[in-house]
C-alpha cells in the first residue's frame, strides 16, 4: 500500500506541475507579440496538456485500484475520474509572467529542467514496469522541451528576434 500511496503523490505533483507550466505557457503566449514566439510557447501547451492527460488517466486508475497502464493507453485512453481536485482554491498557483520573452524562456528552462529532476527520480523510485516507462517518458519529454527552449533563447538573446525555423509544430515525443 505504501507504493500505491507514494505513486498517488508522486501524479498528484506531477499534474500540478504540468497545471502550471501550462497556466504559464498560455500566459507568455498571449503576452508575447512575435508570431513565432506565440507558436514556440503553444507548442508546450499543447505538450503540457498532454502529460495532463497521461497522467489524469494514471492517477484515475491507480485511485480506483487498478494498476499502472502502458503509456499507449494512458495517452489515448480519456480520463474516467472526476477531475483531481489538486487546488483548494480553485487553481493552479500563479507562476511568474515575465516582462520580457528572454526571461520568459530563461524561466521556462528552469521550469523543465525541475520537471525533468521530479520524473528521472520517480522513475528513479518506481516499481511497477508502466509507471516507471511512464516516469522516464515524461523525464525524455521534459528534457527534448528543455533543448528546444534553450534553442529558442540562444537565439533571441544573440539576435534580438524569434528564430524562424521550427515553424511547424516540433514533435517531442516518440
Amino acid at each position: 500500500m505504501a507504493d500505491v500511496t507514494a505513486a498517488l503523490s508522486a501524479l498528484k505533483q506531477a499534474i500540478g506541475v504540468e497545471l502550471d507550466g501550462r497556466q504559464f505557457y498560455t500566459a507568455c503566449a498571449g503576452r508575447t507579440q512575435d508570431e513565432s514566439g506565440k507558436k514556440v510557447f503553444e507548442t508546450l501547451v499543447a505538450a503540457e496538456e498532454e502529460h495532463v492527460i497521461i497522467l489524469q488517466n494514471e492517477y484515475d486508475r491507480l485511485s480506483a485500484g487498478s494498476k499502472f497502464i502502458s503509456l499507449k493507453d494512458a495517452r489515448q485512453a480519456k480520463p474516467s475520474g472526476a477531475s483531481l481536485k489538486l487546488f483548494p482554491d480553485g487553481g493552479p498557483k500563479t507562476l511568474q509572467v515575465c516582462s520580457t520573452d528572454s526571461e520568459a524562456l530563461a524561466l521556462a528552462m528552469d521550469f523543465e529542467r525541475k520537471g525533468y529532476q521530479m520524473y528521472d527520480a520517480a522513475a528513479k523510485a518506481a516499481s511497477d514496469p508502466n509507471e516507471k516507462r511512464i516516469f522516464e517518458y515524461l523525464a525524455d519529454a521534459e528534457e527534448k522541451h528543455y533543448e528546444y527552449i534553450e534553442k529558442h533563447y540562444k537565439y533571441l538573446d544573440s539576435n534580438g528576434g524569434w528564430a524562424m525555423f521550427d515553424m511547424e509544430r516540433p514533435i517531442f515525443e516518440g
